[in-house]
């Protein structure tokens, strides 16, 4: 799986809504989601942990009571890729659904 360059990575970020691009040793997506209640971030985190078992692409997900925050990148890659924008999108879905 190839990296995608910065233009590529700012068009696909352009589609998504409030989704970061970060950077430590190698460039991530970054998103933070808020709950009224503990649980529903947890049930939020299995929803997001069934979709990335399926799709074989893990995100970091760090529970912070009420605030879910996910982080995405292609380990394999050491970056960005189109996997990780397609999960990017399937996990707003899921939090629109909730």
């Amino acid at each position: 799986m190839q990296n995608l360059n910065q233009n590529q990575i700012q068009e696909n970020l352009s589609k998504l809504e409030n989704w970061q691009c970060k950077e430590t040793e190698f460039k991530f997506l970054e998103k933070s989601f808020n709950f009224s209640a503990y649980l529903q971030g947890i049930e939020f985190v299995q929803k997001i942990a069934i979709k990335a078992e399926t799709a074989n692409h893990h995100p970091v997900l760090i529970i912070d009571y009420c605030k879910i925050i996910v982080q995405l990148v292609t380990h394999s890659a050491k970056g960005l890729t189109d996997q990780d924008f397609a999960l990017a999108a399937q996990i707003d879905q899921i939090f629109e659904n909730l």
